[in-house]
């Protein structure tokens, strides 16, 4: 049966030096302190962001009261994430053996970890760890929440819930409800959104592959991640469409009652661009940026966000030390743009139920097909990438369906 626990944060040890390197609180009321750098948020892009400045020899500042967190709608990381960025290597050992993947008329088909690549990990730990490195390299977190922010004397104003701060620099990586973002350029539409809800749980039955299934819908899917003896079982819709999602994650639930000890239930947003011309926006200004998912950089197709954070962070710290915050969206978009916006267009086919079940179904009879049709629906590799490995296979792709 599914049985309530504690929740998570009171249960797990918080193996960490925060409470070490926290920003002092004991400040006067009326002393105001002003940063060169503050970054708004302690998930991925912002921890990442302060790693790398503070590698540089550069001084930056997060503000966040609620990292590190664990997340039901990630935890999902691709080989080529831990090979672009190597301080994740040690993660790399919590590889699922298994990747399930289920379409919507119910074919399903297993891939071995030496051709799915991906790994799972606990989002608490995860964004921990990265946290953790910044801050021992000297970057500083004062943990309290943000709750306004503005222009004063052309500098940035930060209320926080205890006082106010003063910044000649913000950097907005504070999710996809970013209070940066609202301030400066406005929130993500509804249609740029998705919405993801689900468990943190324990698995009875021992080892359960990573699993996705594909619902009937034009985004909709659950997963399960497993990581260890834990998993996060959840589901998730554009914002748009996601009315009903609630009762379908407890029908998937009820039907595998016996299979998991539930315990924090969580419910999240994310972005997920409804067309390429989301793309066009700015992620930067004279004394500004968005990253991450603040900047709306997941993967349209997949809702992968986890290697695009990293990513922007790498890029914004460039942009930084070149002391020009406007490079950033010329580096975004030369490095991983195009990216986003073929996954954008490709995901108006992709997600289509009767391609779904066809790919799945022609991987499990077609062994060729089979070695790169994981790579199609995870975003293991570009799109560009696919379309020539695609061409290049494809006679012996036919080849063995003629014989089949």
């Amino acid at each position: 049966m599914l049985i309530a626990e504690k929740p998570l944060k009171k249960r797990c040890s918080q193996n960490s030096i925060l409470a070490d390197i926290v920003v002092s609180a004991k400040e006067p009321k009326n002393f105001i302190h002003t940063f060169d750098i503050l970054i708004i948020g302690g998930g991925p892009a912002g921890a990442y962001l302060g790693y790398c400045l503070a590698n540089a020899g550069i001084n930056a500042t997060i503000i966040d009261h609620s990292h590190p967190r664990e997340k039901p709608c990630g935890g999902s990381i691709s080989q080529a994430t831990i090979q672009k960025f190597p301080l994740l290597q040690r993660f790399a050992h919590q590889s699922s053996k298994k990747y399930h993947l289920i379409s919507p008329s119910g074919f399903e088909i297993d891939f071995e970890n030496n051709s799915s690549g991906h790994f799972t990990v606990s989002r608490q730990l995860f964004d921990q760890f990265i946290l953790n490195s910044a801050l021992r390299l000297g970057c500083r977190l004062i943990a309290e929440k943000v709750v306004s922010i503005s222009t004063e004397n052309r500098l940035w104003k930060i209320t926080t819930s205890k006082r106010e701060l003063r910044a000649h620099m913000i950097i907005g990586a504070d999710g996809a409800s970013s209070i940066v973002r609202k301030s400066i350029l406005g929130p993500h539409l509804k249609a740029d959104l998705a919405v993801g809800l689900g468990y943190y749980a324990k698995n009875i039955k021992g080892f359960e592959p990573s699993t996705v299934k594909y619902l009937q819908g034009k985004s909709r899917y659950l997963w399960i991640n497993t990581f260890n003896e834990f998993c996060t079982i959840g589901i998730s819709d554009t914002a748009s469409h996601a009315g009903g999602i609630n009762h379908e994650l407890d029908l998937f639930l009820k039907n595998r009652e016996n299979d998991f000890i539930l315990m924090d239930k969580w419910k999240a947003l994310r972005p997920q661009a409804s067309s390429p011309v989301f793309f066009n926006q700015p992620c930067a200004g004279k004394n500004w940026m968005l990253l991450g998912d603040a900047a709306g950089h997941a993967h349209p197709r997949t809702g992968e966000g986890i290697h695009y954070a990293l990513w922007s962070a790498e890029l914004a710290s460039q942009a930084i030390i070149a002391s020009d915050l406007r490079l950033f969206d010329f580096l975004w978009r030369k490095e991983y743009g195009k990216e986003l916006i073929q996954a954008s267009n490709a995901k108006k086919f992709l997600y289509q139920a009767d391609t779904l079940d066809k790919i799945i179904a022609f991987a499990k009879k077609n062994q060729v097909f089979y070695n790169i049709a994981f790579d199609m629906l995870t975003n293991k590799e570009k799109l560009s990438n696919l379309s020539k490995k695609l061409l290049l296979l494809a006679p012996k792709i036919l080849y063995e369906a003629a014989i089949a």
